[in-house]
């Protein structure tokens, strides 16, 4: 009988906790998630809101490293770059790479009667390709938008919510 000693059981459970923690690491997509533009029927405030509720839930689903919008700001601040206008995919990928992330998650949300239409896109900051398109359309209040909607885009976005994104998710890395 081969007697393991307290060092190698030690190592061995060292070595396996790292695994996890690594292999988490990367299944995790380091993203920013820009402050959604406004349009029509919701306000700027409204609007950075709802983008702030997106990337709490896009931290839950686990699968997305979120940048906060301060940690964010302040990157840019010290890069001379103004977040605050900026909506093409070349602004974004510019912005991606200075963050260091290697997607951006840009959108809109509007109103149109008493249906909220969000969309979302994730752009790849190496290619400058829109990954994902997702977008939500959620007849209600605003609030509704924030407490249920947002989750959706979230799940859209991780690709939960259809096999056929899901599986675009998989052959694409983004």
């Amino acid at each position: 009988m081969i007697k393991r000693s307290f060092l190698t059981d030690t190592t061995f459970t060292a070595l396996f906790v790292l695994t996890i923690y690594l292999f988490a690491q990367i299944n995790e997509r380091p993203v920013a998630v820009l402050d959604f533009e406004a349009n029509n029927g919701v306000t700027e405030a409204e609007a950075k809101a709802l983008t702030d509720k997106l990337r709490g839930e896009l931290l839950k689903t686990g699968q997305f490293k979120v940048i906060g919008r301060s940690q964010m700001e302040q990157v840019l601040k010290e890069q001379g770059f103004q977040q605050a206008g900026y909506t093409s995919s070349d602004c974004a990928v510019e912005m991606g790479q200075l963050l260091g992330v290697r997607s951006i998650i840009t959108g809109s949300i509007g109103k149109v009667d008493q249906t909220f239409l969000i969309s979302a896109r994730i752009i790849n900051v190496g290619t400058g390709e829109i990954a994902k398109i997702v977008d939500e359309d959620m007849p209600g209040k605003i609030d509704e938008l924030l407490t249920k909607g947002m989750k959706k885009v979230a799940l859209k976005l991780e690709g939960k919510s259809d096999q056929k994104t899901y599986t675009e998710r998989k052959q694409k890395d983004y």
